[in-house]
């Protein structure tokens, strides 16, 4: 008998993006000229909208971001998540239609998606990108941002984009 192998199917990716990003998002994001020392979260996105049925539990991250003006050197962005199974009441009381705070304080019972995204120069018009993994096991998924770059971020939506591209298994 072969042997079982697990491989990995790649699925259309969930675009998170403000309204002028391209190609056009599954979610509005209001992250255009987010300022620094300031956070911001999506609107809830229902899985089940995308896969009415079974879902994948395993999604790969993708996280772009350019800044309006040349950041410090090894700032951050930093990505959160938080889930809810009833659409209502989301990890860290995050509001299901979006929402904005003036402190990192308001995901403090969110969890955040792995390691921060880091500015690696201090050119003017750099692109910043970080990748990762997440197992999203619940029905409904908030995504949020912490800028700590020192400055504000691109107020162009095309410069900001979180893509979550679900990884599911399969077996041959």
């Amino acid at each position: 008998m072969p042997p079982i192998k697990v491989l990995t199917a790649d699925e259309p990716p969930i675009v998170f993006a403000p309204a002028d990003g391209a190609p056009a998002p599954d979610v509005v994001v209001p992250w255009v000229s987010l300022a620094t020392g300031a956070a911001r979260w999506s609107p809830a996105f229902d899985l089940a909208t995308r896969y009415p049925a079974e879902r994948p539990s395993v999604y790969r991250w993708r996280l772009r971001v350019k800044t309006a003006t040349a950041p410090a050197l090894g700032r951050s962005v930093r990505l959160y998540v938080a889930t809810s199974n009833d659409g209502v009441t989301f990890d860290g009381a995050l509001a299901p239609a979006g929402g904005a705070a003036a402190t990192e304080d308001v995901f403090r019972n969110v969890t955040l998606a792995g390691a921060p995204l880091e500015t690696d120069t201090t050119a003017v018009g750099a692109t910043y990108a970080r990748s990762g993994e997440l197992w999203l096991r619940a029905r409904h998924v908030i995504v949020g941002l912490f800028n700590d770059t020192g400055v504000a971020l691109s107020g162009t939506g095309a410069d900001l984009e979180l893509r979550l591209t679900p990884v599911p298994d399969v077996l041959v």
